[in-house]
């Protein structure tokens, strides 16, 4: 009997030290499910803050159901129930920490497999996070982009249309200017007819007055062809100096505005440079001027022929230093009422009220007063356009129109480069003479000087008689030569 006690109690420690002889093997260890479904606050804290009632109650439940286990497997193998045993007697103190302790490591398993899932899952999530930012951040790009590329677009276009308008401004003036660029092949303007003048004086004077109105009719023409689509608010000048064939030629070419003036007034000023004696543009210009008047009609026509003399650089002087010009030129001067223009007059915005149109043209042969040997010929072309302009805010002015076309007949004896400057920055020079005086007549408000107009009468001569030649008292040294 004893011994058949002995063999039950070493079955029971066998049974009882069967699960930790491979311990740390999770599949070998036979856990019930009271002990997988232990509470895990009691399970979270270390094995040393745990108290000696909770420990032992906790082992005495898990020997109680292990010997329980264990006396039914006896029971049914020798036909009996098998006897309960002390629960103090089923494990040891070095069992029941090993069992803790197995317990303890298969908490720690399953919160490490816990903690790695949450781990996984908050990296999953930062992943997700990462990417819509990066898809935000993408989308923030592209809108910079987008905005960066709608600047340069803008901009492309402003520097297309900018561009564009140069291109028209420089069609416009290439269609300006070629016809200016054209006289250096045809050597003449529209301006320009041929004119020959005989003795006879009545005969003269009939030629000059049949010629008057379709000169001036072209002039106006010409004149606005030329500067057509020009700002008149904004000074515009062209000038152009070639030589051709032992003549030198000069182009002056600009538009203007003369603010604070009556067309009048303007005019008066241009006049005197044809029908006064002694002018001051001329003045300004440093030229010793003498007119010999031969036929004219009030605010109708001026024929005369000037004389002047242009003083030469030092280091140009030859024998003389002065050189002796001489021009006969007839002066029209004409106003063309409002009603009378049409749209080919290039009238620009501000423009309103009569056109004055004054020019003068030279003349080829004059049987009764032929050009002298010895001076330099200057042949002068030029046509002059007056109208009121009223700007912004109610300013009154003049817009004035100028084209002229000198033509100076140098020869071999007068073709030194200081020569030509001096007679070319003459003609230059003569449009900002012109404003001079202008301003100065402004400025002073004085009386208009006398013109010949209103001092000298010019006879008809005699058919029969044929009239000596004018002794012309001229102011310049050596004009006679």
């Amino acid at each position: 009997m004893e011994h058949r006690e002995e063999l039950d109690e070493f079955a029971m420690n066998a049974e009882l030290g069967g699960p930790f002889d491979d311990f740390g093997c999770a599949e070998d260890m036979p856990l019930s499910d009271e002990v997988l479904d232990l509470p895990d606050l009691e399970l979270l804290l270390p094995s040393d803050d745990l108290g000696d009632e909770l420990l032992d109650s906790l082992l005495s439940d898990a020997a109680s159901e292990l010997n329980n286990d264990t006396a039914k497997e006896s029971g049914e193998e020798g036909g009996r129930p098998a006897e309960p045993e002390d629960e103090s007697s089923v494990l040891t103190p070095e069992e029941q920490e090993l069992e803790l302790v197995a317990r303890e490591v298969k908490y720690l398993e399953a919160q490490r497999d816990f903690l790695q899932f949450r781990a996984d899952a908050t990296a999953n999530g930062s992943q997700c996070e990462g990417k819509e930012s990066e898809r935000d951040g993408e989308v923030e790009e592209e809108k910079n982009k987008l905005e960066r590329a709608t600047r340069q677009q803008n901009m492309l276009v402003d520097t297309i249309n900018l561009h564009k308008q140069s291109m028209e401004d420089v069609h416009r003036l290439m269609i300006q200017a070629s016809p200016l660029m054209h006289y250096r092949m045809t050597l003449m303007t529209p301006m320009e007819s041929f004119i020959r003048l005989g003795k006879d004086p009545a005969e003269r004077r009939s030629k000059l007055l049949e010629m008057r109105d379709e000169k001036l009719d072209t002039v106006r023409r010409f004149v606005a062809a030329q500067t057509r689509g020009i700002d008149p608010t904004r000074e515009f000048f062209y000038v152009d100096t070639f030589e051709r064939f032992g003549k030198f030629y000069t182009v002056d070419f600009s538009v203007s505005l003369v603010n604070n003036m009556t067309v009048d007034e303007v005019a008066e000023v241009i006049q005197d440079q044809f029908v006064v004696p002694r002018d001051g543009v001329s003045r300004l210009l440093g030229c010793v001027t003498n007119r010999t008047y031969y036929d004219g009609m009030v605010d109708t026509f001026l024929h005369a022929r000037t004389v002047e003399r242009v003083d030469l650089p030092e280091r140009s002087c030859v024998g003389r230093s002065f050189l002796v010009q001489e021009s006969n030129a007839v002066f029209y001067l004409k106003r063309f009422a409002a009603s009378e223009l049409d749209g080919s007059d290039g009238e620009q915005p501000g423009e309103q009220g009569d056109l004055t149109v004054m020019m003068s043209d030279f003349v080829d042969v004059d049987e009764l007063h032929p050009y002298h040997g010895n001076r330099v010929r200057k042949d002068i072309s030029v046509g002059i356009t007056l109208r009121r302009h009223v700007g912004p805010g109610g300013a009154e002015g003049v817009v004035m129109r100028r084209f002229s076309f000198v033509k100076h007949h140098l020869g071999r004896r007068t073709t030194r480069p200081e020569v030509v400057n001096t007679i070319s920055t003459r003609v230059l020079l003569w449009g900002q003479a012109v404003r001079l005086c202008i301003a100065e007549r402004r400025r002073q408000k004085r009386d208009a000087p006398k013109r010949i107009w209103n001092t000298h009468t010019f006879p008809r001569r005699a058919p029969s008689v044929t009239p000596s030649s004018p002794q012309s008292r001229t102011a310049c040294a050596g004009a006679d030569q």
